[in-house]
């Protein structure tokens, strides 16, 4: 499935990062799909049927124009269009998912119990399943939630665990990946700053980096996943409404 797919996309000169993104998001449809009982041979049907080629050209371009952005000065008029456009696609996915407001607790789930990820309440702005995609106009799975923040609040780990991975790339910007007990991972994107290293050892409630708005976002927040033994789960049902 996945070689299929990446055809498609070396076909129609989908290349680098942005052949990563949108690999990513179909492979993820087709997970999905087998996850809800539907046969693989059904499951990449209606898969390779959501591909579209238009849809694929216009967030290419999209996609470049945001990388382009944070290396050169483009004209004015270009930026002040692209600017009102990626204002009217971040407000149409936020308008799909209202936002809601729960305390900064995690209340316990299976048998862990999570702490604070930011200092006051969380505001969730678009959440974890199938939502509208502001960049390709579809809907896809969201991996995680976004949680709204200012630029330099601070983010903690809400285990004790170890860091697998931390890094940039301009999907995720500045991201950290934790390791946590009974198969628990838990991952950090768009941040402004890391604070530790790989390998190194954190306690809950650890300061792991500050909020910010690198890489695909559109504006300031905290990009937040969990997945138990490599199955994603739905971070609100961690959270204490």
């Amino acid at each position: 499935m996945k070689d299929k797919i990446l055809a498609i996309l070396i076909k129609h000169k989908v290349k680098g990062e942005i052949q990563d993104e949108f690999l990513d998001h179909y492979l993820t449809r087709y997970e999905h799909l087998l996850s809800n009982g539907i046969s693989k041979k059904a499951a990449a049907q209606k898969t390779f049927s959501e591909i579209n080629i238009k849809q694929l050209k216009r967030a290419n371009k999209a996609i470049f124009f945001i990388h382009q952005k944070r290396k050169i000065q483009i004209a004015m008029l270009a930026i002040s269009l692209f600017t009102l456009l990626s204002i009217l696609q971040f407000t149409t996915s936020v308008e799909s998912n209202p936002e809601v407001i729960v305390d900064h607790e995690i209340m316990q789930s299976d048998s862990i119990q999570l702490g604070k990820l930011l200092d006051g309440p969380i505001h969730v702005s678009s959440h974890f399943g199938l939502r509208k995609h502001p960049l390709m106009q579809k809907e896809l799975l969201h991996k995680g939630i976004d949680l709204k923040a200012n630029i330099g609040d601070a983010v903690y780990s809400p285990l004790d665990g170890i860091v697998e991975k931390v890094g940039y790339d301009q999907k995720r910007g500045n991201y950290i990946e934790l390791s946590h007990a009974e198969g628990y991972t838990t991952r950090y994107y768009h941040l402004s700053k890391v604070s530790l290293g790989k390998n190194q050892a954190i306690t809950k409630g650890k300061k792991i980096g500050e909020v910010g708005s690198s890489g695909m976002a559109l504006s300031p927040h905290l990009h937040f996943e969990i997945s138990k033994k490599e199955t994603l789960k739905d971070p609100r049902d961690y959270l204490r409404v």
